[in-house]
């Protein structure tokens, strides 16, 4: 008997893996729409490929992948005054450089009031002194400023908030709405080792808190990743908020100075500010000395830098110094013709040093001596950038380095 014959199924095709997925994404998105977010590699930007903020020192800026990441935390930590609060406002001064009165700056701080006269007499941020500051400034110098200097004096450029709080807990809780807001450019936090909770300030001064700072700044770097990851009206959140951080020596520990080599220090703050931070520069100092009239005075701070972690377009072990000069501030013009000097592109001949285009030969810049040339580079800036940008060139075609120098934020918002 002859088997009958059955007719074929035919295969129904289902979605494929690509229009599932797509339609998953769909219903993630409408579903976490503001707490959560799936994008595809050509919806969202990473902000520190798009944006960094320098700090002026040409060295410290090509160690950090043009400058601090925009998007994200940074952290400068040292031991008791190494100079952390100055580069802060470095970073500060630069951004007001570049953006003028678009520049919108925040300090929250835990420790004391931010020092005003520091930050504006000797690392040249433009922030006003109020009217009981500027008398106070006047019987210590025992003169009366001139129209031009009182101008001086209450000069601002772009918008600087300083923010400040009875506990931590509040003063997160307002640094949380300064970031979600999303405009500002840089937010500084002074600092993350110093801070009162809402438990240890109820609490009696002989009782032992769990946790203590470690706690609270674990649960602030955890909301500010959210902030950072999730985009606000379809928009990435530049802001760049660069916090201070001490270290402690372990009791019997030997100090170790290597790069990068942390292993006898203990950091404060909890161990989330070691793994959300993009960027860590460690900073020590040493008394730098001048010989006037034949005696050894003490004028400054040399500073060392090094990146301690690095992420974001920079890699840890690089390292560096300046010096800082007291009633002065940064020479960033004088760590600037070192790096310039190292690759070739200020030359010396007996005690005379030339800014040269390598491209021509002309001579840019002819002046006497170090101390010359570092002044006639801060009467100059243009010749400065110029210098600067000759040396990012080096870097990167000479060195291999990869320097982002996209400092404005891009103009879509």
């Amino acid at each position: 008997m002859a088997k009958r014959k059955t007719a074929a199924r035919k295969k129904v095709e289902g979605p494929s893996r690509r229009e599932v997925i797509t339609d998953l994404k769909a219903t993630i998105n409408k579903r976490y729409k503001g707490r959560g977010v799936m994008m595809s590699g050509d919806e969202y930007e990473a902000p520190f490929l798009v944006l960094r903020r320098p700090s002026g020192l040409i060295e410290l800026d090509i160690a950090c992948g043009g400058g601090l990441p925009a998007g994200g935390l940074s952290e400068l930590i040292g031991k008791t005054a190494s100079g952390k609060t100055t580069l802060m406002n470095q970073y500060f001064r630069m951004q007001q450089q570049l953006q003028g009165e678009e520049t919108m700056l925040a300090i929250g701080m835990t420790e004391h009031k931010f020092d005003k006269g520091h930050a504006k007499f000797n690392c040249g941020v433009a922030l006003p002194m109020n009217r009981r500051e500027i008398t106070a400034y006047e019987k210590t110098y025992r003169r009366v400023l001139t129209e031009v200097e009182r101008l001086k004096m209450v000069e601002e450029i772009g918008i600087f908030e300083e923010i400040g709080a009875d506990i931590v807990d509040t003063l997160y809780e307002i640094i949380l709405d300064c970031v979600e807001s999303g405009k500002f450019d840089i937010i500084g936090i002074d600092s993350w080792g110093a801070v009162l909770t809402k438990v240890a300030q109820e609490a009696e001064m002989d009782a032992r808190i769990p946790g203590g700072a470690a706690l609270i700044n674990t649960m602030f770097v955890n909301k500010i990743s959210g902030l950072f990851a999730v985009p606000q009206d379809g928009q990435m959140n530049y802001t760049t908020v660069l916090g201070i951080n001490q270290y402690r020596e372990k009791i019997g520990g030997k100090r170790n100075m290597r790069a990068g080599d942390m292993t006898n220090m203990s950091v404060q703050g909890g161990n989330a500010l070691k793994h959300l931070k993009l960027l860590s520069i460690y900073l020590d100092s040493a008394a730098l000395w001048k010989e006037v009239k034949g005696k050894n005075v003490r004028v400054g701070k040399k500073i060392k830098w090094t990146i301690y972690k690095g992420k974001a377009g920079c890699h840890d072990g690089a390292a560096g110094e300046f010096n800082l000069i007291y009633g002065k501030g940064l020479d960033i013009e004088g760590a600037n013709m070192m790096a310039a000097m190292q690759r070739g592109i200020i030359v010396a001949s007996g005690s005379w040093l030339s800014l040269v285009d390598s491209s021509d030969g002309t001579v840019i810049l002819k002046s006497q001596g170090k101390a010359r040339m570092a002044a006639d580079l801060a009467a100059d800036p243009d010749i400065h950038e110029w210098m600067r940008d000759e040396v990012f060139r080096y870097a990167i075609e000479e060195e291999g380095a990869i320097v982002n120098t996209n400092y404005l934020p891009p103009v879509d918002g």
